[in-house]
């Protein structure tokens, strides 16, 4: 993400940055462990569907994904938790990146439609008002910390 913004700045001059994205697999559920029972069965379901054709062609993938949701989790692409983890996973990438949006993929493999609407009910409900909760938090640090650097400088 550095060198994206550092080229930016090069080509634009002066313009802001562009929005920039996390696009991130979801599954949000009341616990941890039913969110990963039901993250790891449908996401081996959606990986079998996406690598179809180039398995049956012979071709190698332009953008593999792994094989399996906990080898996604441990690329840092998906998460599937209780809000509260699910909003500390996201919290955490935003700061990291310094993106500014997340592209939530809540319905893939054999996600019920029941199953992606709960998900998306716990995100919107719980996840989004915590991630909120988060970046005021670190906003209001933020012009904390600056306060005090401007009154513990020299005076000019």
């Amino acid at each position: 993400m550095e060198r994206y913004r550092a080229i930016w700045r090069q080509v634009h001059a002066g313009a802001s940055l562009p929005k920039l994205g996390l696009g991130r697999f979801i599954v949000v559920a009341p616990n941890d462990a039913a969110a990963l029972a039901l993250a790891r069965r449908a996401y081996l379901v959606w990986h079998a569907s996406f690598t179809c054709l180039f398995r049956r062609h012979g071709r190698q993938q332009s953008h593999p994904r792994p094989p399996t949701f906990d080898l996604l989790v441990e690329r840092g692409q998906g998460v599937a938790g209780s809000p509260a983890a699910v909003a500390e996973f996201l919290s955490s990438q935003l700061q990291t990146t310094g993106c500014n949006y997340v592209v939530g993929q809540f319905a893939f493999g054999d996600l019920t439609l029941e199953e992606s609407l709960q998900s998306i009910g716990l995100f919107a409900g719980e996840v989004i008002p915590l991630l909120r909760a988060k970046a005021a938090g670190a906003a209001q640090a933020a012009g904390v910390a600056r306060s005090q650097r401007l009154r513990s400088s020299p005076a000019s």
